[in-house]
């Protein structure tokens, strides 16, 4: 179960507490709070419902099955390829401006691991773990790396985001989007 609190509405009373809809039913309650980048606010009892109002209409009503739990994984995954990409982007134009970093004083090689699709895994050719040491932090998606894949965990300034779980995916769409997320007691 979700409610949206939009932008413009309240979720303090005067005193400061929690002015969240009612849970309409006797049931249940409120488990968790996301207060979403463009001001609106999400409560929900699941964090299926809050993956679902991120990534879509398709998220909602996957079956609770093998099946299911693949398809949710896969929708994850491929929603946190476009979301680590236009971030990746965006890391790059805060070093540009702030003077960390020069296109024309970068290497080929330097510029293809950044520039390219999260698809293509940053490896070593021998297999080791490679290094990233750039001032611009390299944004990987973790499940294509140890512990979940046999091949090596990129080290060094590198960021790894997680669609494994929900609550994975959760905390790595807050870690970048400006969401919070808040457990409800």
């Amino acid at each position: 179960m979700l409610a949206v609190i939009p932008a413009d509405a309240p979720v303090t009373d005067a005193n400061g507490a929690a002015a969240l809809p009612e849970y309409p039913n006797a049931d249940g309650a409120w488990r968790f709070l996301l207060f979403q980048p463009n001001g609106e606010a999400l409560v929900s009892d699941s964090t299926t419902d809050l993956v679902a109002k991120i990534i879509g209409m398709e998220y909602e009503g996957l079956p609770d099955n093998d099946a299911g739990n693949d398809e949710a994984f896969g929708l994850r995954y491929d929603f946190m390829l476009s979301f680590v990409a236009f971030f990746q982007t965006i890391k790059i134009q805060d070093a540009l401006y702030a003077d960390e970093f020069n296109l024309e004083d970068t290497s080929e090689d330097v510029l293809t691991v950044l520039f390219q699709e999260r698809t293509v895994p940053f490896e070593n050719k021998d297999g080791s773990a490679p290094v990233w040491n750039h001032p611009v932090p390299l944004l990987l998606i973790a499940v294509d790396y140890a512990p979940y894949s046999e091949r090596p965990k990129p080290q060094g300034n590198v960021v790894l985001v997680d669609p494994y779980t929900e609550t994975t995916f959760l905390d790595g769409y807050c870690q970048f989007s400006a969401a919070t997320l808040y457990a409800l007691s």
